[in-house]
């Protein structure tokens, strides 16, 4: 490809990327540069890029500093005799600013924990903190914490000793590629788990409308009627399959409202114990219960006053929960368990669930009067089968999410990627597509700049036909016992197939498998136990 043609192509790379391309001879010299505006940036023309340099000399694309910005990543790759370098200033704004944002709830965060909160980088070196004072200890800033490089590394949330509060423990957390958020706390030496759980209900609502990808008409008209209501304090009952973003859609109402300084605090009541879920919800005090602790706990409601409760798969939970609930809702109190005391609440309520509510209240399995109490406001979250011309879109955004975090330099997908992934179901919705450009992203090859139809998964690319379970469903009804007996074992048999194709087609995955049949991972392992269906089951050696 000719200089002049490469140059042409600035402007719309420099766009796509939010940011700058530029291209460069052998020698690593900037011939030109084009800014996210398409505006030519004369001032970096003969600029020498040592990353371009390194590619043209190897061969091979190069991920590098900008050398005059320390700050700033640039991506070379070189083509013929000549490299084009990509660099986008946007990410660096928004780390800044994600920067600045944590910095200044600092002092907040330390005096909720009664400890420390602390800013540290990717080499686990601290870069500012606050006590429970809001003053900041200038003795440890700019001390390397090893525990805090680990989670860096690692990309996970790590508990161990602190740094600088002896006895205490502390939650570190990353935050970005760049930098992470440690907690410290003198009293959760003998509760490490309990801290750990409290870190992360204290997360705020991270995503906003502008995090929800898409312009199809469904998807447009649903963040309208969401953008519309969320200036209100009524409930809203959000419907959606699984994997649809129903949370995502939870986090922006609560973050458009005039509560988004306060708590938004996510319960998935599908996921709790039945033992544990009155605990979590309504909080506890000392000497409660048998295992309570000295200090006893708040719950979600008391944890979520002022702000947000959000409680997911709300169609979970039992009869005798849903009339405490109830209660909760019409009074705006709640009392701990083993006290008498009530605590007057200010919350708005955000459910959702995948499960027709109506039914289940016809059925005697919801309450009604709950099922009034929650849907003042009712949305429904299009499935992502309803809405595949944002398939694209969203294939776009996570190549460029895993970019990131796998160090890769793809810039889109071919055609026939596209094409594969608008002709599939998605049963399990963008999470399942997201898993999908995640699995491409891994196995492609570290040169690969678009994506090809054979990193996508098989399933994908090769779906197995469906068995005609409606066949079942529309047969006239059994006139004899013996009849119906023998269509129960019909039905049995075909879900038993559903069950184990699902498996070959997650790899033996059960929480994939889940999200393909559209159930919960607690549905899910009562019916592999119902029929069956073990690890030594045929699925693991039919998949291999």
């Amino acid at each position: 490809m000719d200089k002049e043609t490469l140059i042409s192509t600035l402007p719309i790379i420099a766009k796509a990327i939010y940011g700058t391309a530029s291209l460069a001879d052998g020698e690593g010299r900037a011939l030109a540069s084009y800014d996210m505006n398409g505006k030519k940036i004369g001032v970096t023309e003969h600029f020498f890029h040592h990353t371009a340099f390194l590619a043209a000399r190897t061969g091979k694309p190069q991920q590098g500093l900008v050398d005059r910005d320390k700050n700033i990543r640039v991506w070379a790759w070189p083509i013929g005799e000549f490299v084009i370098i990509t660099c986008s200033l946007v990410l660096v704004e928004q780390e800044k600013q994600l920067l600045d944002t944590l910095r200044g709830a600092l002092p907040l965060l330390s005096q909720v924990v009664s400890g420390e909160a602390v800013i540290f980088d990717k080499e686990g070196k601290r870069l500012y903190s606050a006590d429970n004072n809001g003053r900041q200890n200038p003795e440890f800033i700019g001390k390397v914490s090893e525990a805090a490089k680990k989670t860096m590394k690692s990309r996970r949330p790590t508990v161990s000793p602190s740094l600088s509060i002896p006895g205490a423990v502390a939650v570190r957390i990353p935050v970005g590629e760049n930098f992470g958020l440690g907690i410290n706390n003198e009293e959760s030496v003998k509760s490490k788990k309990k801290l750990l759980s409290d870190v992360w209900k204290l997360q705020y609502a991270r995503y906003t409308f502008e995090d929800i990808y898409g312009k199809s008409q469904a998807i447009t008209e649903c963040k309208e009627t969401a953008r519309a209501v969320a200036s209100s304090n009524s409930s809203v009952l959000i419907f959606g399959e699984t994997g649809a973003g129903k949370e995502l859609f939870a986090q922006a109402i609560h973050n458009e409202s005039q509560r988004k300084s306060r708590p938004f605090v996510a319960l998935n009541c599908g996921a709790l114990p039945s033992s544990l879920i009155e605990s979590t919800l309504f909080g506890y005090v000392e000497g409660a219960f048998t295992g309570a602790g000295k200090n006893g706990m708040a719950g979600s409601f008391e944890q979520a006053n002022g702000g947000t409760i959000f409680l997911d798969e709300i169609g979970e939970m039992d009869l005798e929960l849903q009339k405490k609930i109830l209660r909760v809702l019409q009074e705006r109190v709640v009392t701990r368990i083993g006290s008498s005391q009530s605590i007057p609440l200010d919350i708005r309520v955000i459910s959702s669930t995948n499960r027709d509510i109506k039914e289940m209240v016809r059925e005697k399995t919801f309450r009604e009067d709950l099922y009034f109490r929650l849907n003042v406001i009712e949305l429904v979250i299009p499935p992502l089968c309803r809405r595949k011309e944002d398939i694209p879109i969203l294939i776009d955004y996570f190549i460029k999410r895993y970019n990131r975090l796998l160090t890769k330099m793809v810039v889109g997908a071919k055609s026939e990627v596209y094409e594969a992934c608008q002709s599939y179901s998605w049963p399990g919705n963008i999470r399942e597509l997201q898993n999908c450009v995640e699995y491409a992203m891994n196995v492609c090859e570290k040169s690969c700049h678009l994506l090809d139809i054979q990193h996508l998964p098989s399933y994908i690319t090769n779906p197995r036909p469906e068995p005609e379970v409606e066949v079942v469903k529309a047969a006239a009804p059994p006139e004899s016992a013996a009849e119906e007996k023998g269509l129960k074992l019909a039905k049995s048999a075909i879900e038993r197939y559903l069950i184990l194709e699902a498996l070959k087609n997650a790899g033996g995955n059960k929480r994939a498998c889940a999200q393909l049949l559209n159930m919960s991972a607690s549905t899910l392992w009562r019916k592999m136990r119902k029929y069956g269906i073990t690890e030594e089951s045929r699925w693991k050696v039919d998949s291999r």
